[in-house]
């Protein structure tokens, strides 16, 4: 293949600079290969290729493309966590405690309902006050810490991260299995889910007593209120 390589062209790179491309290549396929089937795909930092300057390596792995999106979220973390923090009134020692993996995957994968109706929930721009637990004390959570949480903060999925260091306790002081549902990241994330399941299932059933449930319902309730607003005339 390498021998019918075209004639290149006045101005161009001359035929021996493509062999050498092709080569450097052929060579740093193989260098890549080795590494991964000697290092088993581990987090550990690659070797120099010959030929390389430079390596971009962050807390201690090496960045490649696939780590774009981790540069991206570590870059704007500071100024989202000052945000969420500015917005809830929340400590230092509150927001490092909350399991925010969790409250991720909840996110991600929530399906019960449409996005829109999740995103205002969490950022408290439903139509319904901005409070979700009015009445509630603050939950202060049994681990020995003096954070706060808040049973606002509890429903809208920002959970202490002790909640699944007790269940894993739970689950092996009663000898029952550890799978993937009913402990760790799995199981905080679907009861997240569930609990957002209710409330959305809840937002609906109110919606539909206020405004009405089908449109000759609707028609009429949009009716009784101009007839009261003449009213108050």
């Amino acid at each position: 293949m390498l021998r019918r390589i075209p004639r290149v062209t006045t101005g161009l790179e001359p035929r021996h600079a493509w062999h050498h491309r092709i080569q450097v290549l052929l060579r740093t396929d193989k260098v890549a290969g080795n590494y991964q089937r000697l290092s088993l795909h581990k987090n550990i930092p690659a070797p120099m290729i010959e030929g390389t300057h430079c390596h971009l390596i962050y807390n201690g792995q090496t960045v490649a493309s696939k780590h774009r999106k981790h540069i991206r979220d570590h870059r704007r973390t500071k100024e989202l966590k000052t945000y969420i923090k500015q917005k809830t009134q929340m400590s230092e020692a509150t927001f490092a405690d909350i399991d925010w993996q969790s409250h991720e995957r909840s996110v991600n994968t929530f399906k019960d309902g449409p996005h829109i109706f999740l995103v205002m929930f969490l950022h408290g721009w439903l139509p319904v006050g901005k409070s979700v637990a009015n009445g509630m004390r603050p939950l202060r959570h049994p681990f020995g810490t003096d954070t706060t949480i808040g049973w606002n903060n509890f429903l809208l999925g920002r959970w202490s991260k002790h909640w699944t260091t007790l269940q894993l306790q739970y689950l092996q002081r009663n000898h029952i299995d550890i799978k993937n549902k009913n402990h760790g990241l799995s199981w905080s994330s679907n009861i997240i889910r569930l609990m957002w399941d209710h409330c959305y299932k809840e937002w609906i059933t109110r919606n539909k007593a206020r405004h009405g449930k089908d449109a000759d319902d609707k028609a009429q309730r949009r009716l009784e209120k101009a007839h009261q607003r003449i009213r108050d005339l």
